[in-house]
Order: structure tokens, then C-alpha cells, then sequence
């Protein structure tokens, strides 16, 4: 019995941090442009020109986009999704791992894994196109600050959000409440900032 005891002990630890041994802290993604050669910004940042792949980390969902000139670009949003080997972690009694993964940062995906646009209007198989319509309010606040200062100037094509936000701005408790919502706060006054919204006077 104490050798099954300790098989069974050490299968568990063996299992530990599923996502963590399989994933890594980073994720590689493709992007793809047709023609080729539109600039990838990541957050905001140059990274890249397509056909090209970057190691990306999964702790954070991020903001791309794609340049071709000054006047044609297109955007979208790698999303985090819990890995499915994740949940692995729970069929198999691996509670720590659990705890690893989370505290690695390694529990997330980020899809797609390909990602394009076409500027040509050629359709294609190899990737998703990013679809504006598919961001909400909650991606938004899940983004980093830096992701968040790039996109914001975008969110006039995201009407649904812009009142939302709208919205969020004129509730009182959201303001009253100090040790809460200090992201939410500070993107509110970001989009202020870029006329999008308006904000109670005393704030």
C-alpha cells in the first residue's frame, strides 16, 4: 500500500505545472498581410514586417496592427483563452500545479495563432482576419496600460464600447470607491482625454 501511496505522490508532482512545462511563458504567433510587407505594430510598438512570427507573452492579452501606408491599417486584438492543458491539472488532482501555472503565467493561450489581413481584398485560409466587432469593454480593461494608450485612439470605430464607457463614466460608486477599479478609472480619463467621453465635472 505505501508503495502505491508513493507512486501515486509522485505522479501528482510529475503532473504539477502541466501548462507550465508544455506552454512557457511565451507564444509564438504569425502574421501574415497580403501583399506582403505591412508593418506589425504589437502594443503599439514596430515589430515586424509579414510574413513574420513573434514570440509573444501569454500574460496579457495584446493589441495588433497592421500598416500598409498612412491611410490603410487594421486592427485587432490576441485574446487570452485558458489552455486547455489547464484544466488537465484539475482531472489529474494537480491543485499545485494549478498554482504554477497561475503564478507563471503559462495557464493562458492567446488566439489566434495566425493572424492577417488582406489588403487587397484576396481571401485566405492561411489566417483569421482581426475583427474589429469582437472587442469588448472587458478586453479593454484586461490589456496592459501601455496596449490600453495604444488602441485607444482606435475605440472610435467601436461605438458599443465608446458607450459604455460612456456609461461607466457617470456611475458615482465607480469614483467614490478608491481601492477599486484604479484601471478602470485611469482608462476612463485616457479616453477623456481623446474626446471620446465625457467625465463628471469634479473628477
Amino acid at each position: 500500500m505505501k508503495s502505491i501511496q508513493l507512486l501515486f505522490v509522485v505522479g501528482v508532482l510529475s503532473l504539477s505545472g502541466c501548462a507550465t512545462i508544455t506552454n512557457g511563458k511565451t507564444q509564438n504567433i504569425q502574421f501574415y498581410s497580403q501583399p506582403p510587407g505591412a508593418q506589425v505594430k504589437l502594443d503599439g510598438m514596430n515589430s515586424c514586417k509579414t510574413p513574420c512570427a513573434i514570440e509573444v507573452r501569454r500574460a496579457t492579452s495584446h493589441v495588433v496592427e497592421f500598416e500598409k501606408s498612412d491611410t490603410e491599417r487594421v486592427e485587432g486584438v490576441l485574446k487570452q483563452n485558458l489552455a486547455g492543458i489547464f484544466w488537465a491539472n484539475i482531472l489529474l488532482g494537480g491543485i499545485p500545479g494549478m498554482l504554477v501555472d497561475y503564478s507563471a503565467d503559462t495557464m493562458w493561450d492567446l488566439g489566434p495563432d495566425k493572424i492577417g489581413h488582406a489588403f487587397d481584398g484576396t481571401k485566405s485560409e492561411k489566417w483569421i482576419e482581426p475583427v474589429a466587432g469582437k472587442l469588448t469593454y472587458s478586453d479593454l480593461l484586461k490589456l496592459t496600460p501601455d496596449a490600453q494608450h495604444a488602441f485607444i485612439p482606435y475605440l472610435k470605430n467601436y461605438p458599443n464600447i465608446v458607450a459604455y464607457a460612456q456609461k461607466r463614466a457617470s456611475d458615482k460608486n465607480l469614483w467614490d470607491n478608491w481601492d477599486d477599479s484604479v484601471a478602470e478609472r485611469n482608462l476612463l480619463k485616457n479616453m477623456f482625454t481623446e474626446g471620446l467621453i465625457t467625465l463628471p465635472s469634479s473628477r
